[in-house]
């Protein structure tokens, strides 16, 4: 016969406000200053979080010819980053990165609304895609290095991304 455990009241607050404290998504921005043993850099770039498009094809003649659309605007990007890094050389080795993409909180939400995750359009993988070949030669030297991603997309005050660096470290994969 098996007894059925006795659950005090007090002893479950106290620990869903263990759990609570935990959330990463609490104090957003207290919380979005990743900053660890393994940190090589952790970076802001103001503004709306950009999305990876498709390559665009042209046919002339017999010919089609594949470019990319986003040519300026990686330019840009790239140069904001390099402004943010000084003359830092690109890392090598394997890579942790940590991506928060933070959007304005729509005008339609009403102010009582307490919604912390951005579930609509631009997706995720495209947001993740546009740092990865961003960072190509300015942060690491190919994406390849990546080993791992951490990625999440919020409500904040101000558009940005933040892009946070790390060693990557044998422990991670060890269970």
């Amino acid at each position: 016969m098996t007894t059925k455990k006795r659950i005090d009241p007090l002893e479950k607050k106290s620990e869903s406000a263990e759990i609570e404290s935990l959330n990463p998504l609490k104090n957003q921005e207290e919380k979005l200053d990743i900053i660890s043993s393994n940190t090589i850099l952790s970076l802001s770039i103001p503004g709306r979080p950009t999305t990876k498009l498709r390559p665009r094809f042209a046919r002339i003649k017999k010919f089609v010819r594949t470019y990319d659309s986003q040519e300026k605007q990686k330019e840009t990007y790239c140069w904001q980053i390099k402004s943010r890094t000084g003359n830092m050389n690109p890392v090598d080795g394997p890579l942790v990165v940590t991506l928060i993409f933070i959007f304005k909180k729509p005008k339609s939400y009403s102010k009582g609304r307490n919604k912390t995750f951005h579930t609509v359009k631009p997706d995720l993988d495209n947001l993740v895609k546009w740092i990865l070949d961003v960072g190509n030669k300015i942060l690491w030297y190919d994406d390849k290095q990546v080993v791992k991603i951490a990625a999440i997309k919020i409500y904040g005050e101000e558009e940005r991304t933040i892009i946070t660096l790390e060693k990557a470290v044998d422990s991670y994969y060890r269970d």
